[in-house]
């Protein structure tokens, strides 16, 4: 029973892309300028200002996921190839975030993270052939592992892993 608290403000579209497991900041996604690549941030729940986190300019940078623990943030970007994606992490306790970036995937091709098990250590991933068609993978980051589960029927299909880690929840 309050007003709210105004968090962000400006004329750049912005949106929030995710809140931390641990209730302490919001990632945002902001496209400046109309540029129509939109960079990610980070903001304190308590407002303040924004910490860049991901610069997307003139290329396109689309956040997957956010461990739950709040410190591994995943993202893509085609910054590598306009027609790729290639699947990044940043460690967000790393006093200089942009340093802390790591490639996680790298395969010619649109792809993209679905879910993922154990802080991120396998994922989920798909691969998209337009609006109609997708592939779907598990990955191992370790092993760097991709093994391929099945072909979606459609661009609709959602896919996740059941709480075993071992089978799959599919709706087409």
């Amino acid at each position: 029973n309050q007003f709210p608290i105004q968090m962000t403000g400006g004329e750049f579209p912005t949106r929030i892309v995710t809140v931390d497991p641990k209730g302490r900041f919001i990632v945002l996604s902001r496209d400046q300028d109309g540029r129509e690549y939109p960079s990610l941030y980070k903001q304190s729940v308590d407002g303040g200002p924004l910490e860049l986190l991901v610069a997307g300019n003139t290329k396109s940078v689309q956040m997957q996921f956010l461990d739950e623990t709040g410190r591994f943030l995943y993202y893509k970007s085609n910054e590598v190839q306009a027609s790729s994606y290639v699947i990044y992490r940043i460690d967000l306790e790393q006093k200089k975030v942009s340093e802390s970036r790591v490639e996680i995937f790298n395969r010619s091709g649109i792809w993209g993270v679905i879910d993922y098990l154990e802080n991120g250590k396998t994922l989920l991933l798909y691969e998209s052939f337009g609006n109609s068609k997708s592939k779907f993978y598990r990955y191992t980051i370790a092993t760097k592992n991709l093994e391929p589960l099945f072909n979606g029927t459609s661009g609709n299909d959602h896919v996740q892993f059941a709480p075993s880690g071992k089978e799959y929840l599919v709706v087409t």
